[in-house]
C-alpha cells in the first residue's frame, strides 16, 4: 500500500447496504485502520454470542440477517461496532407499530445517536475519513479539525433536484403534497447540505448522482462515480416460453422522484 495510506483510512457507516464491498477493498489494499459501524456479528465476541441467542430465538429470518452483517475478508480486529443506535430505531418501530404511530424520525435519531458517538468516542488520526449520507455530519467536523481528508459517500441525487422532481411530478398528476412531515424532518435535511459543505469529494454510483450535486454547486472534479457492483455469477437468465404481457416487479420506496407513475 502507499505508505500515506497504510493503515491510515478509517471507513463509517451506520448500515450494512454497500459498505462492506469499500471496506473489504481498504483491508485488501492494506489501508484500513477502522471500520465503525452499528450491528456486527463477531461470533467469539459476547456481544456476538448474545445478539447470536436473541436472532436464533427470534426465528431463521433474524438469523440469516445477523450473518450477513459481518465479512470474512475483514478482521474483527478493525471493525469498531455500536449496536445502541440500530436497537434503538428496532424498539421504536415495534412499539409505533403497536401503537400506530409514525416511526420514520426513528431513522433519524439512529443516524444521529451513532454519528455523535463516532465523533466523540471513536474518532483517531487517520489520513482519509470515509462517511455515509445521513452520518456523518459531527464526525467530519472532527476529521477535519484533526486535517484528514473527508469523503462522503452519496448513494442518491442532490436533495435539491430530488425536491423539484417531487414538486413537479405532484403538480403534473393532480397529487397534494403531504400535509404533515415526520418530526425532527427539516434537521434531517439541514444534515445532509451541511455534510456536503463539509467534504472535501464525494462518491456516486451512477452520473446522474454526479450532474444533480453538480448543477447544485459541487465542483464537477470533485465528483467521482463509482458504480455498484454486482455479482454475476449468482444471478443470470432462466429459459422460459414465452407468455402474454409484461409485467414489472419494483422494491423500493414509493416516491415520485422514482419515476413510478412511468
Amino acid at each position: 500500500p502507499a505508505p500515506s495510506l497504510s493503515n491510515r483510512v478509517i471507513i463509517s457507516n451506520v448500515a450494512r447496504n454497500h459498505g462492506y464491498p469499500i471496506v473489504e477493498a481498504a483491508a485488501s489494499a492494506g489501508y484500513l485502520k477502522k471500520f465503525i459501524t452499528s450491528i456486527y456479528y463477531k461470533p467469539d465476541s459476547r456481544l456476538g454470542q448474545a445478539l447470536h441467542g436473541l436472532a436464533r430465538r427470534a426465528g431463521p429470518r433474524s438469523q440469516s440477517r445477523l450473518e450477513l452483517r459481518r465479512s470474512p475478508l475483514v478482521p474483527d480486529d478493525k471493525v469498531v461496532d455500536i449496536p445502541l443506535p440500530e436497537l434503538l430505531e428496532e424498539g421504536i418501530n415495534q412499539l409505533g407499530a403497536r401503537m400506530g404511530i409514525d416511526t420514520r424520525t426513528a431513522a433519524y435519531l439512529k443516524c444521529e445517536v451513532f454519528d455523535w458517538l463516532v465523533a466523540n468516542r471513536h474518532m483517531e488520526p487517520c489520513t482519509i475519513f470515509h462517511g455515509f449520507e445521513q452520518c456523518s455530519l459531527f464526525s467530519f467536523r472532527r476529521a477535519r479539525a484533526a486535517g484528514a481528508i473527508t469523503v462522503l459517500d452519496q448513494p442518491v441525487i442532490h436533495r435539491t433536484t430530488l425536491e423539484r422532481i417531487e414538486r413537479e411530478e405532484r403538480s403534473r398528476h393532480g397529487v397534494p403534497a403531504p400535509a404533515a412531515k415526520p418530526f425532527w424532518f427539516d434537521q434531517h435535511i439541514e444534515r445532509k447540505s451541511r455534510e456536503l459543505a463539509l467534504t472535501d469529494y464525494a462518491f456516486g454510483g451512477l452520473s446522474y448522482v454526479k450532474e444533480t450535486m453538480v448543477e447544485n454547486g459541487f465542483p464537477a472534479e470533485r465528483v467521482f462515480v463509482i458504480p455498484y457492483g454486482a455479482d454475476i455469477g449468482a444471478y443470470r437468465p432462466i429459459a422460459r416460453p414465452p407468455r402474454p404481457g409484461f409485467n414489472i416487479l419494483y422494491a423500493g420506496p414509493l416516491n415520485f422522484w422514482k419515476g413510478l407513475p412511468y
